[in-house]
Order: structure tokens, then C-alpha cells, then sequence
């Protein structure tokens, strides 16, 4: 066998072999880049609108509009979106990207997280402004056979105006007087309005709810 010949072979794989190796690391380098570049876009993107995309709920909240229809592209909030984005060419691009952070349990928890943020507005107005308050107490059934009681709360507020506010919807697992009066003084801690301000309480005419004995009056 001819060695000038086999050196000559081995030379030339090795030399394709770093070539190759070379072209794969500029390759590597190039990605790289271009997904930082990437990156960045996305995150001056998001800053630029870290509320937008998520206005519509603010709106269909405050109108007590529905936000998703039978199909949750079709809803009231895609639509709004879109019609805004007609205006706005950078709500338009992020309205394309694969991940828009609009989909219904992204819905779903800025409305709670409304609703919590409301909450804390009333509950700092009557420990503000009144500090005495009472309670409203009622109850139903919901569709599924569960009973919900509605507390509401009632105060006055800085102009000597009387504010009633809706506290929200409690479930209790029996309608005794001191099944309800754990509910409301759960809610009350949950809430931080102090039952040692409580000065009223209102309910119907129901003996669970203000019977005198074992009502839930007579408990509180």
C-alpha cells in the first residue's frame, strides 16, 4: 500500500473533519444569537404592554357583559381585542404570537383577582370610614342543590351616606344557626373586619337565622 497515498486520505478527512466541526459551531453561534435577539423582542414586547392584552376583562367586568361566547375565539373579549388591535399595530404582532397569554383560565384569573381587589376596597372603606358596620344574611339554593348564603355588608361611609356592598356568595354544608354563624365569622376574619364592630345584623324571618335561642343571631 502507498503511505504518500494514505497519508494523503487521512490528511484530507481530517481537515473536513474540522471544517465541519468549525461550520457546526458558527451554526450553534448563529442560533444562539438569534434567540437571544428572540428573547429580547419578546420581553421589550411584553413590558411595552403588560396590561393591554388584558383591558376587555376590566371593561366586560365593569358592564356585566359576557366574556366568552360559545366558542372562546368567538367571544366578546377576542373581539374587543381584535378591534383594538386594528388601531395598534404592536397589539396586532402580539395577538400573533403562539403564546398571548389570553386564553380562558388567563381570563378567569384576572376576574378573580378583580373581584379580590374590590374586595379590599370595601372592606378598607368601612374599617376607614364607618369602623362600625353590620351585616345582611340570606340564603338559596344553587342549581346543584347547595345552599349559598349572600353576606352583605352595611356602613357609613365619610359623607354620612349609608353604603350596602355585597361581600360575596358562602357555601355552608347545613343551615343550623351555628353552621351559619361559623360561615360569617370565617368570613369576617378571612375579610379583617372585626366582629367586635359588628353593631347590626339582618336576616329573615327564619328561626336558623334569628331565632332567639339557637338562631344564628343569638350565636353571633
Amino acid at each position: 500500500m502507498d503511505l504518500r497515498k494514505f497519508f494523503s486520505v487521512a490528511t484530507s478527512q481530517q481537515e473536513q473533519d474540522e471544517h465541519d466541526a468549525q461550520r457546526q459551531s458558527e451554526i450553534g453561534e448563529i442560533e444562539k444569537e438569534q434567540g437571544e435577539c428572540s428573547n429580547v423582542e419578546i420581553e421589550t414586547t411584553a413590558e411595552q404592554f403588560p396590561n393591554q392584552p388584558y383591558q376587555p376583562d376590566d371593561f366586560l367586568a365593569q358592564q356585566g357583559l359576557a366574556i366568552r361566547g360559545k366558542d372562546a375565539l368567538d367571544g366578546n373579549f377576542q373581539k374587543l381585542l381584535q378591534l383594538r388591535a386594528d388601531d395598534d399595530d404592536n397589539l396586532k404582532r402580539w395577538l400573533t404570537r403562539k403564546t398571548t397569554f389570553t386564553g380562558g383560565d388567563i381570563q378567569n384569573e384576572i376576574l378573580q383577582l378583580m373581584g379580590h381587589a374590590v374586595l379590599r376596597d370595601i372592606c378598607s372603606d368601612v374599617n376607614n370610614m364607618s369602623t362600625q358596620f353590620g351585616i345582611i344574611i340570606d340564603g338559596t339554593q344553587d342549581i346543584q342543590g347547595n345552599e349559598q348564603e349572600s353576606v352583605c355588608v352595611r356602613y357609613v361611609d365619610d359623607s354620612f351616606v349609608v353604603q350596602e356592598e355585597m361581600l360575596g356568595l358562602y357555601q355552608v354544608s347545613s343551615t343550623t344557626g351555628e353552621s351559619l354563624s361559623k360561615m360569617l365569622q370565617d368570613a369576617l376574619i378571612r375579610l379583617q373586619l372585626p366582629i367586635e364592630h359588628l353593631r347590626a345584623q339582618t336576616y329573615d324571618g327564619a328561626s336558623n337565622m334569628s331565632g332567639k335561642y339557637k338562631g344564628c343571631q343569638a350565636e353571633i
